[in-house]
This record gives C-alpha cells, structure tokens and sequence, in this order.
C-alpha cells in the first residue's frame, strides 16, 4: 500500500488533505503509506476514488507505475 504515497504526491495532496477528503483519519493514512496496516475495502475504495485511481492501482505496484 505503500503505492497510496506516490498517488497522493502525484494528485498534490498532503496527508491531512487526503484525510479530509476520505474520511479517513491521517494517522490511519501515515500508516497505510508505510505499509504498517492495509485498508479494507471500503476504506481502500474511497482512497482510490479520492486519488482517482482503481483500488488495483494501490494494490498491485507493478501495475500502478
């Protein structure tokens, strides 16, 4: 999940605004960027909406890039 990291970056969006927009507090953000917990679902899917990007893309690294 650490792949959420260079989305965010790539969409111009700090940690605090990707929380505001998600939902999704920024310590839960922080740590699925260091890939110290992964998202369910739900959570992964408003990421993705959020970065506008497929939940896959956060998932499968290779196919991100």
């Amino acid at each position: 999940m650490k792949e959420i990291r260079r989305l965010r970056k790539c969409a111009g969006l700090s940690v605090k605004a990707l929380s505001s927009i998600t939902g999704v507090s920024a310590m839960s953000i922080y740590r699925y960027e260091q890939g110290k917990r992964k998202p369910d679902v739900e959570v992964a899917a408003k990421i993705a909406s959020a970065l506008g990007c497929s939940i896959e893309s956060l998932i499968d690294q290779k196919k991100a890039g």
